[in-house]
């Protein structure tokens, strides 16, 4: 999984560590499909926050916890973003 983290913005390819981020109010900037045609990928774009490092690693080592409903809830929202981004 690469993500890329600078200042103001993170931006990841994962919906799960997406929708985990969304999940601790991280504010979703844009879903970004400009590499889609070459990587076939999207990426998601957050603003970053004082804590997305450590968010990033709980969920890379299967730590974080959160309220399953509400991670279930942004995972919906986030798969509806991406249909009307490709429609």
């Amino acid at each position: 999984m690469k993500e890329n983290i600078n200042n103001e913005t993170f931006e990841t390819h994962d919906i799960a560590l997406a929708a985990s981020l969304v999940s601790f109010q991280h504010a979703l900037v844009r879903v970004d499909r400009s590499r889609k045609h070459t990587t076939g990928r999207v990426s998601f774009v957050f603003q970053s926050q004082e804590n997305t490092n450590s968010i990033i690693r709980d969920f890379e080592m299967d730590q974080l916890e959160g309220k399953l409903r509400s991670y279930s809830n942004n995972l919906k929202y986030l798969k509806s973003k991406l249909k009307t981004t490709f429609e």
